[in-house]
């Protein structure tokens, strides 16, 4: 049942926002991008909401809010990281007369750079260990010292 209402208003919405298109109705293009960004947003929710209630069922809800308030945090995080990012080259651009140039590298450069290879490697298995153990740190949730979880009943 979910799954005909999500292409019936998947459709819609491809069908107002085709249609607004080839006759430059701007009014339909805009309430066919609305549907479908409302049935995803709509959708994204339900799962939300669906985990929310299960993790209340059995007792986690804190765990859950938890891991929620944890990723909202990382997220904010990195957005934050970014934008000092952005904005330094922005400031380094603009003190360096506004364009980019590229430059040429020679054979030093380059074997330079070459050394950093090993280095480059060893951070990116770091980066895989870490992520791994975070997949499957999730496998905790579904086991208990008396065995598998298996539903909120």
């Amino acid at each position: 049942m979910y799954t005909l209402l999500i292409i019936l208003l998947l459709g819609g919405a491809l069908l107002l926002g085709s249609r607004g298109l080839a006759k430059q109705n701007w009014s339909q293009v805009v309430v066919g991008t609305f549907l479908a960004v409302f049935t995803g947003l709509f959708w994204g929710f339900l799962g939300f909401w669906g985990e929310a209630l299960w993790f209340q069922s059995i007792g986690y809800e804190h765990r859950f809010w938890k891991v929620v308030l944890t990723s909202i945090q990382s997220l904010l995080l990195v957005l934050v990281i970014i934008a000092l990012i952005t904005s330094t080259v922005a400031i380094i651009v603009k003190r360096g007369g506004g364009a980019i140039r590229l430059i040429e590298l020679d054979q030093a450069d380059v074997n330079q750079i070459q050394g950093y290879g090993s280095a480059c490697l060893s951070v990116a298995g770091l980066l895989f260990v870490l992520a791994w153990g975070k997949y499957l740190s999730r496998f905790h949730l579904m086991y208990s010292a008396l065995g598998a979880v298996t539903g909120p009943g």
